[in-house]
């Protein structure tokens, strides 16, 4: 079986709005192999060309702030249904005044023609960003499992 899978990465940073899941756009892929993304039309999504059991999950910072309240990851399928998904207290990261890391993933099997979106939440009253920093956030990937036998 061939390696199928593609990971993703957003050049600038995205605003997210308080009290809000926003699906995170991604521009830049470090590496395609089926055809799942489009940096252009849909680029929120990873959409799987050949069914099987995936590893589906993605990376954040969110910017430094003054508040210590609720920030979120989740992997979101099929605009439905939640399949991962990480929150915790900003102060739990240092207090305020730091950055807040988030981390989430999750294994499934999916079929041909589902599509995934890593969105992110966050509670501080105004907007807030997910920084950028090259190789490191915001990624989103989807990596199938191969049998060897």
């Amino acid at each position: 079986m061939a390696d199928i899978g593609c990971r993703l990465f957003h050049s600038a940073a995205q605003t997210i709005a308080t009290g809000s899941w926003t699906s995170l756009a991604f521009d830049t892929e470090r590496y395609d192999t089926d055809g799942m993304h489009d940096t252009a039309a849909n680029n929120t999504r990873i959409t799987i060309q050949t069914a099987g059991k995936y590893v589906v999950g993605g990376n954040v910072r969110f910017s430094t702030s003054s508040d210590t309240t609720i920030r979120g990851l989740r992997v979101y399928l099929n605009g439905a249904t939640i399949i991962g998904r990480y929150t915790k207290d900003a102060s739990t990261n240092g207090g305020a005044g730091t950055e807040t890391d988030l981390v989430v993933s999750t294994i499934r099997d999916f079929t041909q023609g589902d599509y995934v979106e890593l969105q992110a939440f966050q509670l501080s009253g105004s907007n807030k960003s997910v920084n950028t920093e090259t190789e490191a956030t915001p990624i989103f990937y989807a990596q199938r499992f191969v049998r060897l036998i």
